[in-house]
């Protein structure tokens, strides 16, 4: 598939190490690399089933783990970003992608021609044609049975219905997240300078918001951290 010059996540990052420009993307190249990341993947992966050549490390563990590259680009900056620093737009994106993400995967792991290319892989090096390292043993067996497990040996219907279960737990998980943050913002509280004795300064100064208020926001953990090191006994029982 031809790559779209106008995405930043066409190509690899031109910065240090590859680290993404995160200054330079925009809610729109998340959705435009989401949408044209998996019809590469998909093509790619679809060469790879359909290469007539015997199959060998190279034309299929090697082609498998360059296909989906810029999937894989805008899928780890889009976490990155969402986890850290989220916005309406990007929720509105992960809700959107999240059941097509899903079936992308089954696309994949349900899809018997890769399956019967792997299997023919270990079926050539048990028999000696094909020698494999310890490292592309390990991935081929490990593909083996995430196939496997993934339900590519299901019949038709069965499948059918995997796709329905895999999908909707995408949509809930999703769900399940954005209202778990909100739940999360929501119940933070707001305190004042003296009810935040026994922090230290870097803690105070990252309690602080924008306007110079001061709000402790909760932590997805079974206790909130600075529990135990509030001295006030009445912060600690509103944060509880």
């Amino acid at each position: 598939m031809p790559k779209t010059s106008a995405n930043p996540f066409a190509e690899p990052s031109h910065l240090p190490y590859k680290l993404p420009d995160f200054a330079v993307f925009t809610p729109e190249h998340y959705r435009q690399g989401f949408a044209e990341g998996m019809v590469e993947h998909l093509a790619e992966l679809d060469a790879l089933a359909t290469n007539p050549e015997p199959a060998s490390v190279e034309n299929t563990l090697d082609a498998w783990e360059r296909a989906g590259q810029m999937l894989t680009r805008v899928s780890l900056a889009f976490d990155a970003v969402k986890l850290s620093d989220t916005t309406d737009e990007l929720d509105a994106i992960e809700e959107e992608f999240a059941p097509k993400l899903a079936a992308h995967a089954d696309a994949i792991f349900l899809d018997s021609r890769l399956n019967d290319r792997l299997l023919e892989l270990a079926s050539r090096a048990d028999a000696g044609e094909v020698a494999l390292d310890a490292q592309a043993d390990w991935l081929l067996r490990e593909l083996i049975r995430e196939f496997t497990r993934s339900g590519v040996a299901l019949g038709e219907a069965e499948q059918a219905r995997l796709r329905e279960i895999n999908g909707r737990l995408a949509e809930l998980t999703t769900a399940f997240e954005s209202a778990n943050l909100k739940a999360r913002v929501a119940g933070g509280i707001d305190v004042t300078i003296e009810e935040l004795d026994g922090l230290s300064d870097d803690e105070v100064a990252a309690l602080r918001r924008p306007d110079g208020s001061l709000r402790i926001e909760l932590v997805n953990t079974s206790q909130q951290p600075l529990l135990t090191s509030l001295a006030d006994r009445k912060t600690r029982q509103r944060l509880m």
